[in-house]
């Protein structure tokens, strides 16, 4: 195969805190020390944690302790309702009375991995284009291999079928495989496939998500400095402020600024139904009251997208009781999706490390069935 290569870009990212009222940069060690929300004694045990959940390794052993249990012994009260608890309820709702340590552990982590491979400052990379580059270089490499792809196409049901499986569509008709490779939430693979034992489908509805309502904006003007601005404040109705145009050339979009407001939401949360003009009302007058500059004249676009299952919570005993196998009951069907990262948290390095590592357990498998075989992903 030959290898396409999309070499990314670099720029250095600056990190805000929403606390009080205020915008505060937290960027560097100097303005760590200087963080008003916090006294130096907390900072101290804030810093204390973070150095040792870097070092920890033992993460299954992170399973068994609520995050807010952990976070406390080793932050304290204060810090951890300062910072930790306004930081966990904006990722996780009130499902943050639910997950483990190892929840913050794999974040620690992941922040930690830049400084392991010897960066000196924080760094952001990305493609110019966007995902949508690599998108289209997958796309055509398929068309080259003659890999059929259907799109509109949603499955209703998927069924073992002697040696194979059967796909019936939603729209009518269906498709035999040898397999089929289930990409979708845990959920959703409980209601797809009738033929799962009561334990593996009580597992996969046991895996808790967490959603999400994002606004998208393009605007005249730059909000604030930084890439991301995480927010303290409880009145505030999203969860950050990422700002790509920090991070992203704001000639790529005509000279103005891209800016995403996120809000993570619980599967129950009244939130799922509020019309978009709602939203719309209540995020405007958020960034007029956080940002003075401010104006609805800068607003060239808003536009609000949903989506249901967006993160497995990492609850407690998640690895031994809820994470899903790769293997289901079903000889012929599969199942590789974002709720199998038991070691990290979601995003593209732990999403494309999965797929490797699930695709490389899956080929042996798939080379014993037959010379031809089909294969079919449900996504």
């Amino acid at each position: 195969m030959r290898q396409a290569h999309f070499p990314p870009r670099w720029a250095t990212t600056r990190t805000g805190f929403y606390s009080d009222g205020r915008l505060l940069s937290l960027s560097s060690s100097l303005e760590f020390l200087t963080f008003p929300p916090i006294g130096l004694l907390d900072k101290a045990r804030l810093a204390a944690t973070i150095l040792h959940a870097s070092r920890v390794t033992d993460w299954k052993a992170l399973e068994e302790i609520p995050v807010t249990e952990w976070l406390g012994r080793w932050s304290g009260a204060r810090v951890l309702e300062r910072i930790w608890l306004p930081l966990l309820k904006a990722k996780l709702g009130e499902n943050y009375r639910i997950a483990s340590a190892a929840f913050i552990w794999a974040i620690i982590q992941r922040m930690y991995a830049a400084r392991r491979s010897g960066l000196k400052k924080e760094m952001m990379g990305y493609l110019d284009g966007g995902y949508a580059v690599i998108l289209d270089r997958f796309q055509q490499r398929l068309d080259e291999l003659g890999v059929e792809t259907l799109t509109g196409q949603p499955v209703a049901e998927v069924h073992q079928a002697g040696a194979g499986a059967t796909v019936t569509f939603a729209k009518g008709g269906e498709r035999a495989f040898d397999h089929v490779v289930l990409t979708v939430p845990c959920g959703r693979v409980a209601k797809m496939v009738p033929q799962l034992a009561a334990a593996e489908r009580a597992r996969l509805e046991g895996v808790v998500y967490q959603g999400i309502a994002c606004a998208s904006l393009l605007l005249k003007r730059p909000l604030g400095p930084y890439y991301v601005t995480n927010i303290t404040d409880g009145w505030v109705p999203f969860t950050g402020v990422i700002e790509m145009t920090a991070l992203v050339d704001r000639e790529r979009f005509g000279g103005h600024s891209l800016v995403y407001l996120p809000l993570y939401l619980t599967q129950d949360a009244a939130l799922w139904q509020e019309a978009d003009d709602v939203l719309r009302e209540r995020f405007l007058a958020a960034l007029e009251r956080m940002y003075p500059h401010f104006r609805r004249d800068d607003v060239v676009h808003f536009s609000v997208h949903r989506v249901r299952e967006v993160l497995a919570v990492s609850t407690l005993r998640y690895s031994a009781e809820r994470l899903p196998p790769l293997r289901t009951s079903l000889p012929s069907v599969h199942l590789v999706n974002s709720a199998q990262i038991a070691q990290g948290t979601l995003n593209v390095n732990e999403t494309v490390g999965l797929a490797e590592a699930q695709a490389k357990a899956l080929l042996p498998l798939f080379a014993a069935g037959r010379p031809a075989a089909a294969l079919a992903e449900v996504a």
